[in-house]
């Protein structure tokens, strides 16, 4: 019986992530959402991930 549940689960997280998808779309056909400024503050995360990561090796040795 416990795959009901296994199986349910993975249903609605694959629902959660289609919705998911659908709304952010939505805002950027709209105009809510500017795909330009998305990715640059994407991009200054993950630099600024890489540059913490780099940080903690240095400290490391």
């Amino acid at each position: 019986m416990w795959y009901f549940t296994w199986i349910l689960g993975l249903g609605l997280a694959l629902a959660f992530g289609i919705i998911n998808v659908m709304w952010l779309e939505s805002h950027y056909a709209f105009g809510t959402r500017n795909a330009e400024a998305t990715r640059e503050r994407f991009e200054r995360y993950r630099d600024r991930k890489r540059d913490r990561k780099r940080d903690h090796q240095r400290k490391g040795r």
